[in-house]
């Protein structure tokens, strides 16, 4: 049902009401106009060939719902990872992006993710269309649209035909050699390197605390409970929970000694003052160098759990240092070796050994 009423500035401002479809507003100069754009909406509501309209007046197409994405995201304080701005520019600038919202169909995006496997990894397309469905979500849950994710409807033929797929585990761990030719290299003078970036201590407390690069570069020295050695981090990466997720997690005595050691500088509270994003850049170029082949930042992550491990420490304890909620999600990282279990087990043996034996004879 329309609603229309002239305003203070001597328009007409209309209202669109009808259930199952989102509110539509929009203001005319004349009353002749108004009247009109009001029985085409419902017009079309009632024929199945409604489509939003956006603020402006214009079309709500892909690329403008993805601004809107973008706003709201601003408005309410959430971050929107670099990749996923990288990936909406992407889209913004494909088939896809003048499409209505409710337009989009299977086909189009069948066509967006053909197109992107010509030059990228199955992987990769699967992250782009999960990006979409992700706006595509947003737009039915905050702007009340009623439009069906056609991504839902391709994603198991999207996979069969392996245009999207899912990302493989990695299984690759640093060697001590190339630990030591690292540490070497950031220890070692250099005027085309940064000297304020101490490389090295951060690889070793990448790897002693388990940490992501963006979550050590944000740990501040208010945060740091020296006595108990253990430090807060603030909003760590949690898949299912966007908004919060403030975790004290553990030190380890070398994690707080490469602490101790890191100066205080004046005006800025952070532990390590650094741009996560010139560690990914530094680390990737000294491997370069070094001639490390396939050799990540964040694999320092996985030889932190995966020591942890080694250790024989329990799956809630290795949990305590690495987030991780569930052993699921855990177990990808586990890299015990067979040597390591034959020591656990003599080790075992060694402590309850006489019970073993009692019990076998």
């Amino acid at each position: 049902m329309a609603t229309i009423r002239l305003t203070p500035a001597g328009t007409y401002k209309v209202q669109v009401r009808r259930a199952g479809f989102p509110a539509q507003i929009q203001t005319f100069r004349t009353r002749k106009e108004a009247d009109a754009w009001a029985n085409r909406v419902e017009d079309d509501m009632k024929r199945g060939n409604f489509t939003p309209i956006d603020r402006d007046g214009q079309t709500m197409t892909v690329v403008k719902l993805i601004e809107r994405y973008k706003k709201h995201a601003q408005k309410e304080g959430l971050k929107i990872e670099r990749g996923a701005l990288s990936c909406f520019k992407l889209i913004a600038e494909s088939n896809l992006a003048e499409i209505p919202i409710n337009r989009l169909t299977p086909n189009a995006i069948t066509k967006f993710a053909e197109t992107r496997r010509l030059t990228v990894k199955p992987q990769t397309v699967a992250t782009n269309l999960s990006r979409l469905s992700q706006v595509i979500n947003f737009a039915n849950d905050h702007l009340g649209l009623q439009i069906e994710n056609p991504i839902r409807e391709i994603h198991q033929t999207l996979r069969t035909r392996k245009i999207v797929w899912q990302s493989q585990e990695r299984k690759r761990r640093p060697s001590a050699d190339e630990l030591t030719r690292l540490r070497a290299y950031f220890k070692a003078p250099a005027k085309s390197r940064p000297r304020r970036v101490p490389m090295a201590d951060i690889i070793d407390f990448a790897i002693a605390t388990t940490m992501r690069a963006g979550e050590f570069t944000s740990i501040r020295w208010i945060d740091l409970h020296e006595q108990r050695r253990e430090i807060m981090i603030r909003a760590r990466k949690d898949p299912k929970n966007k908004d919060a997720n403030d975790q004290m997690v553990p030190l380890t005595p070398a994690a707080l000694e490469i602490i101790r050691r890191q100066p205080r500088i004046d005006g800025e509270d952070r532990i390590f003052p650094h741009n996560k994003h010139a560690i990914s850049t530094l680390f990737p170029r000294a491997c370069q160098t070094l001639k490390i082949k396939d050799l990540h930042f964040h694999d320092l992550r996985h030889e932190g759990i995966s020591r942890l491990f080694e250790l024989h420490m329990s799956i809630p304890d290795v949990a305590k240092f690495s987030g991780h909620k569930d052993w699921k999600s855990l177990k990808r990282y586990e890299r015990m070796t067979n040597a390591s279990v034959h020591h656990r087990y003599e080790r075992l043996v060694e402590q309850f050994g006489r019970f073993h034996n009692e019990n076998a004879a």
